[in-house]
Order: structure tokens, then sequence, then C-alpha cells
């Protein structure tokens, strides 16, 4: 495998949730990490990190080819970790274009800048396990299930990866990961995160059904972990251009989730269900990890119940700081 030790790494989307856990551990393996961000002075996420160091910014949108083309020829990056998108499906439905751009046009930006360069990092892109409802029954491609514009961006990202990669003889890789959650999380619109602030600051959790809606959830270092196990694999001929499944190969209702949030939770709390039809709630078989751990021998090591607990200790001291600071 190779060593990370001395190189240098260009994450983009390094300002969100699993950009800072990525960046963490490529540090702590010796890497120079850089990153490419819309707003240098707008880091919410980067901020709270607590990082072992700065990680070096280049400011520019994904959007903007001269300014990825800039970012990506600043240095001579061993790898590139592709994870800026635009993931929040309901504003993808609300605005498809922006969507598209994002997770599209920005991919393609970023893999012409990589390929005119003098040097060839390896690349991995962040996927997700949400292109499974179209590739693989593409005869009910927007029939059974409705298709978010943030599913068909990605799916057609990954198209646009795995060309580039075999036709141009680049190293990388796809990681599709599942549901991640864990600490760092600040959209309080996904599940884990309003249930953590509504234990811990409502005393009161509002989620939408019934709770029996069931997800295939991976804690985020075990998901770090497989997009660096990737990058340190990138050069092997199996790697090149594939798909690679990041997930638990297991499912956990919400209800699950809340009765294992009240065996952890310091404080008690109560539970209100809105009967509002959520239309893009439907359930998720788990994921077949088979092909990951054959090929890389990667496996997830943190069991929904521990991940939760160091979620839930995050959380609580999040909120304590803001507390705190008032």
């Amino acid at each position: 495998m190779e060593s990370f030790s001395g190189k240098k790494a260009l994450v983009t989307g390094i300002n969100g949730f699993v950009g800072t856990h990525l960046a963490r551990t490529l540090m702590e393996k010796g890497m120079e990490v850089h990153g490419l961000v819309r707003d240098a002075k707008n880091i919410p996420y980067l901020d709270g990190a607590n990082l072992p160091e700065k990680p070096h910014l280049h400011v520019g949108d994904i959007r903007d080819a001269d300014a990825v083309r800039k970012a990506v020829s600043a240095h001579e990056y061993s790898h590139v970790f592709h994870l800026a998108s635009q993931s929040n499906t309901w504003k993808s439905a609300e605005n498809p274009r922006e969507t598209f751009e994002i997770n599209t046009l920005g991919t393609l930006n970023l893999l012409e800048a990589i390929r005119q360069t003098n040097h060839t990092p390896s690349f991995i892109m962040g996927g997700s396990v949400r292109v499974f409802h179209y590739t693989a029954k593409p005869g009910q491609i927007g029939k059974e299930e409705g298709m978010h514009a943030y599913d068909a961006s990605k799916a057609m990202a990954e198209m646009m990866v795995s060309s580039y990669l075999q036709t141009y003889g680049m190293n990388g890789a796809i990681a599709r990961n599942t549901n991640l959650y864990g600490g760092n999380d600040l959209n309080f619109f996904r599940l884990i995160p309003t249930i953590m602030k509504g234990v811990l600051v409502d005393h009161a959790i509002k989620l939408w059904g019934k709770g029996q809606v069931k997800r295939d959830f991976l804690y985020v270092r075990d998901a770090v972990d497989g997009m660096v196990l990737l990058g340190e694999k990138a050069e092997n001929k199996s790697i090149r251009g594939n798909a690679f499944t990041f997930a638990s190969g297991e499912t956990s209702s919400v209800n699950d989730i809340c009765s294992m949030v009240k065996d952890i939770s310091p404080v008690p709390f109560s539970i209100e269900w809105s009967e509002k039809n959520n239309v893009s709630d439907r359930d998720q078989e788990a994921l077949d990890v088979s092909h990951t751990q054959e090929v890389l021998g990667w496996a997830p090591h943190t069991s929904m119940k521990d991940g939760l607990q160091k979620t839930m200790q995050w959380y609580h001291d999040y909120f304590s700081k803001k507390e705190e600071a008032k």
C-alpha cells in the first residue's frame, strides 16, 4: 500500500461533515492537507473540527473551471479526494440546476483539471448508495421510485469518473457511502443531528411518519477509513475505475435508533410524531459489502450503539460549549 507520509492531498468539500473527518485522518497519517472552499471566512465545520493542524485552503467554487484548475495545479498532490456535493435531496428537488452544476459539472471540472496537469494524482470520489435504485434496475428508472436530481447527478458523476479513470489511465475509484452519522454534523435537517439536538437542547424530538422506515447507517470514521484505504490502494488494477460500497450491512429503523438513544441519553426526552407523509421515505435494504471486504479487506468496526454513544458525547460537548459561550 502507498504511504501517505510527507505527501499532499487536496480535499474538495473539506468544510463539510465528512470532509473534516477525512482531513483529520489524512493529517494523522502525515499528509499535508489542502482544501477547496467557496468562502474561507465561512467555514463552520472546519472551525468546530478541532483538527491537529490547519489545512491549507484554496478559495473557489467547484462550478468554476478556472478556480478548480488553479487549485489543482497549485501543488503536486499525490491524491485528490472529491467530497464537494449538494447532498440535500429536498434542496435538489427545489433547485435541480444548482444540484447538477455542483455534483455533475463540478466533478467534470475537477477531472479535467487533473487530466491537464503534469502529474496524475489518485482520485477518490465520495459517491452515494442512492444510485443503486437506478443502476440495479434500469428498466424502472423514474417509475417505481422517484428519481431526485441528487440521485441522477451522482449517478452521472460516477459514470464520468469511471470514464476518465479508465480512458486516461488515471488511478482512483468511487466510494459509495451509505447514510453516515457522527460528530461534527451540523446539518440539523438530517435524522441523527435532529435527534441529538432534540434530546440535548429541546428534550423533545419531532419526527415525520411513524418511525418504521429503515436505513443502513454507518459511523463516519468507518467510512473515512474506507476512503483512505482506497487512496492507499489506488494504483492496484483491481481498484481503478471501480465503485466500492461502504455500509454497515444492517438496517435500523427510526424507532430502533430512538430506542438506542433512550438507553444512552443523559436526560429524559419525549418524541412527537407528525403524520405528514414524507414522499422521499422508503425502506433501504441492508447493503452488501462483500465485494469491498474481499478486494480491500475493509469492514465496519463500529456498532450502531457504540457509534451513537460516541456521537451523543460529541453533541453533548458541542451544545455545552455553546451554552457556556452565551
